[in-house]
């Protein structure tokens, strides 16, 4: 009799739990989205809470939104991968349709301050400031290496003024996530290797071709005694010793100087040139006489090749441009007759128009 009372007893028992589980715990539906997050560039994270939903009458329904990043919008515990910081909303509803909304934030921990900046160059004696776009912002720390050149090595974007070529690594630190590493190299350029060349000795009156080198541009000065400037071999006419200086530049858009004396000795004798090119283009355009200056009362004839005359003036002062009267003359080869008006032998020759 006792046995079959303690079957019936468990049965009740059983009965009771069963019916118990149906109707719920007696306690209000509660939902727990879980503590605000953080997350690191390229991580995860779970929310909701450990349990999202109690009390009420189970089992419950979930409806997470916005569904940016997450792995399910009805799980309990969805995973999140987002790239910027969201405030998701929980909806939990159980088997009798009470329902009840929360919030979780997940705050989306980036270091996207961590830009080295694109690679740069200048010559040598400049500088640059590397790192522009990164702000100085607490919590975030900045560190370069190697700190030679830098005004700063732990400043968000150091003046970078290194003598050689330079990689530099910044290395950017934001708990909790890993460090990020990225690399610029300031690249040097050095200053050209200009030289002006050797120092040239001519007579009174002659020319000089000077020999620069190293670079890719070239300015001489004093440029008034200077044919073809802009070149590395220009022609110097000066009428006494004189000391030119060339400013040149290289393709980096560095610069350099050097200097060369041309040295004049005095020299009475006339010096004639056999050709000239009057284009226009402000070198060699004229009819150019070494020296005479010396003799203002010299008188220059032209000839053409049928014994025409087509230049005549008397005090010449090297100005003949290839011209009769105003109109070009062809090219061709022309002959001259020249007296200094000091009592000697004229100078008689041929000259040639080239265009």
């Amino acid at each position: 009799m006792g046995s079959i009372y303690r079957i019936i007893l468990s049965l009740f028992l059983i009965q009771t739990v069963v019916i118990n589980s149906r109707a719920g715990t007696g306690l209000p539906l509660s939902i727990n989205p879980g503590p605000a997050q953080a997350m690191c560039e390229g991580g995860s994270a779970i929310i909701g809470g450990s349990p999202t939903a109690s009390g009420g009458t189970a089992p419950y329904t979930y409806s997470w939104y916005p569904s940016t990043g997450l792995s399910s919008v009805t799980s309990a515990n969805p995973t999140v991968t987002i790239t910027g910081s969201t405030m998701y909303h929980i909806k939990v509803t159980d088997s009798t349709g009470i329902s009840k909304t929360d919030s979780v934030y997940v705050y989306y921990n980036f270091i996207v301050f961590a830009h080295a900046g694109r690679d740069t160059a200048y010559c040598l004696g400049g500088s640059a400031t590397i790192g522009k776009n990164n702000p100085a912002v607490a919590g975030i720390s900045y560190t370069w290496t190697p700190s030679t050149g830098l005004n700063n090595a732990s400043s968000p974007s150091p003046v970078a003024s290194p003598t050689i070529t330079t990689t530099y690594t910044l290395t950017v630190n934001q708990s909790p996530c890993s460090p990020k590493v990225e690399y610029v190299t300031v690249t040097v350029h050095q200053v050209p290797p200009v030289s002006a060349g050797p120092y040239v000795v001519i007579n009174e009156g002659d020319k000089a071709t000077l020999h620069a080198s190293g670079a890719a541009v070239y300015y001489w000065s004093p440029n008034t005694t200077i044919m073809y400037n802009g070149t590395a071999n220009p022609d110097a006419q000066p009428l006494s010793t004189t000391l030119y200086t060339v400013a040149a530049t290289d393709k980096y858009g560095c610069h350099a100087f050097d200097t060369v004396s041309v040295i004049v000795l005095r020299y009475d004798d006339i010096i004639l040139y056999n050709t000239f090119s009057p284009n226009g283009d402000g070198n060699n355009d004229l009819f150019y006489i070494g020296n005479i200056e010396k003799y203002p009362n010299c008188k220059l004839d032209i000839y053409n090749r049928f014994g025409k005359l087509v230049y005549t003036k008397i005090g010449y002062s090297n100005d003949w441009n290839g011209t009769n009267f105003g109109d070009k003359l062809p090219e061709a080869t022309y002959y001259y007759i020249l007296d200094l008006a000091n009592g000697g032998k004229p100078y008689t020759g041929s000259v040639t128009i080239i265009r």
